[in-house]
């Protein structure tokens, strides 16, 4: 999976821009499957999936927001 992380457009890694892209469109599935469909068993797919996110953010500048929110949030819901 390594040599897909090289493509680029115009220098832009279109790898791990349309990583992060899946896996939040998967984390609003996971949460439309549990509330609307009552399939609870999703639930323990989003941390880790949103883990992806954050680990993805950590390379980029310009996506360390997202991590940091990502970060936060999960840290908040995980004293709950």
């Amino acid at each position: 999976m390594s040599c897909w992380r090289n493509i680029t457009l115009q220098g832009e890694p279109l790898f791990d821009l349309m990583e992060v892209q899946r896996h939040l469109k998967a984390v609003g599935i996971f949460a439309r499957l549990i509330i609307s469909d009552g399939k609870p068993g999703y639930l323990a797919d989003i941390p880790r999936t949103l883990g992806y996110i954050v680990e993805v953010a950590a390379d980029y500048p310009e996506l360390s927001f997202l991590g940091a929110l990502i970060t936060s949030l999960l840290l908040i819901n995980s004293k709950e």
